[in-house]
């Protein structure tokens, strides 16, 4: 019996490990959202002929990423070559493995938590690009006139 018992207890043990095991290191994990930023990538060396540890990734890239409800965490991963400047993607992230999978998607594909966070960026900038293109405005409008005095001071 307690042969028995010790047997059933190390095989319990084993299934749980394994499982664990199988857990952190599957390709599966949460889901999360991010825009490529090329001025946050750095590039590595290549590594002929030498083992990387890299897996081939020549570029890394450390973002903001986004799960389903908006909550956000820097997030790195590598890729063989510099991704699209703009670009959405949609990251597979294992606990232990990081990302082990992305792919390129449409802004009208990210959940709603997610298109609030780019959509606060966007509004941002485009109240920065009014704001600069008023400002260059009035400086013309300035100028302009300072021009037009000068030049009746010049004749009169």
């Amino acid at each position: 019996m307690k042969k028995t018992g010790v047997i059933g207890m190390v095989v319990a043990v084993a299934v749980i490990i394994i499982g664990l095991g199988m857990w952190l290191f599957s390709g599966s994990g949460s889901t999360c959202y991010t825009q490529i930023d090329n001025s946050r990538i750095t590039e590595g060396k290549p590594r002929d002929g030498v083992i990387d540890l890299q897996g081939g990734m020549r570029y890394s890239y450390t973002l903001m990423a986004y799960n389903e409800k908006g909550a956000g965490k820097e997030i790195s991963f590598g890729a063989s070559r510099e991704l699209r400047e703009g670009a959405f993607l949609k990251l597979t992230v294992s606990p232990v493995r990081g990302v082990v999978e992305w792919n390129e998607v449409e802004y009208e594909e990210l959940p709603e938590g997610v298109k609030k966070r780019y959509e606060v960026r966007e509004m941002l900038a485009d109240d920065i690009k009014e704001e600069l293109v008023q400002g260059l405005t009035n400086i013309f409008q300035t100028n302009i006139s300072m021009i037009i005095l000068y030049g009746s001071a010049a004749r009169g």
